[in-house]
């Protein structure tokens, strides 16, 4: 199987709504990290994922690639927590 074939499957897999605890409040605010089903023509880090940064008080849409194994580890350390509607 090729490597563009492989990392479709493990986006497939691994797509959802996941949120995460911001590092940037004091309160409890959970922020998205939405993993899209689309991959990238990087092959380091294929899987594309959205998600949103804080620079001061203003908000900024992020989009991004990961590696399947940092988003499995994030979810299996609890780091990301699957949003089920």
């Amino acid at each position: 199987m090729k490597v563009k074939e492989i990392n479709k499957k493990e986006a497939k897999e691994l797509k959802g709504n996941y949120k995460f605890k911001s590092p940037y409040h004091k309160e409890e605010k959970m922020l998205p990290f939405n993993v899209l089903d689309g991959v990238s023509f990087n092959e380091d880090f294929p899987i594309k994922v959205y998600t949103v940064e804080y620079k001061g008080l203003n908000k900024i849409d992020h989009f991004g690639n990961y590696k399947a194994e940092v988003i499995r580890d994030f979810i299996k350390s609890g780091f990301l927590i699957k949003e089920y509607y």
